[in-house]
């Protein structure tokens, strides 16, 4: 593994877990903890990332 996969590997771990919290908050608990317009930002770089390491892709990725 390269240290770009390295540091994407990571990123994308924190990406999935934010994305992931944030949307518990709004469909279970009812409460948005960060704006639509962070969550798309957080969205879009997670996909990004996947797309320039498609190897770091999972079938369970928000």
């Amino acid at each position: 593994m390269t240290s770009g996969e390295a540091g994407a590997t990571r990123r994308i771990s924190e990406l999935r877990d934010q994305i992931d919290r944030a949307n518990h908050a709004y469909y279970v608990l009812d409460a948005a903890e960060i704006t639509d317009a962070e969550y798309d930002r957080r969205f879009r770089e997670l996909q990004a990332l996947e797309e320039r390491f498609p190897s770091l892709r999972t079938h369970d990725s928000p």
